[in-house]
């Protein structure tokens, strides 16, 4: 096993927490590292050896939450789901 440093970001792009795991290989560090749940970006170091780099998640446009439809768009809208 080989050690590696996980180091999770915040917002602020700060080290805000940093984590030590021993892994066999660079693909499975890699692998485990990419199901942690953190929105922000993370680095994955190997003694001095930048290993990978996960980037801040960004919200597409299709991930932002839109208003309802209103006025005409609303009774079109209406009118499709009906029918």
């Amino acid at each position: 096993m080989t050690a590696y440093i996980i180091d999770l970001y915040d917002a602020n792009g700060a080290v805000r927490e940093t984590r030590a795991q021993g892994f066999p290989h660079d693909d499975a560090a890699i692998d485990s590292v990419g199901r942690i749940d953190h929105p922000h970006e993370i680095k994955v170091w190997q003694g001095g050896r930048l290993v990978a780099h996960f980037p801040a998640l960004r919200l597409s446009r299709r991930d932002v939450p839109r208003p309802a439809p209103s006025g005409p768009d609303r009774a079109s809208l209406e009118m499709v789901n009906a029918g």
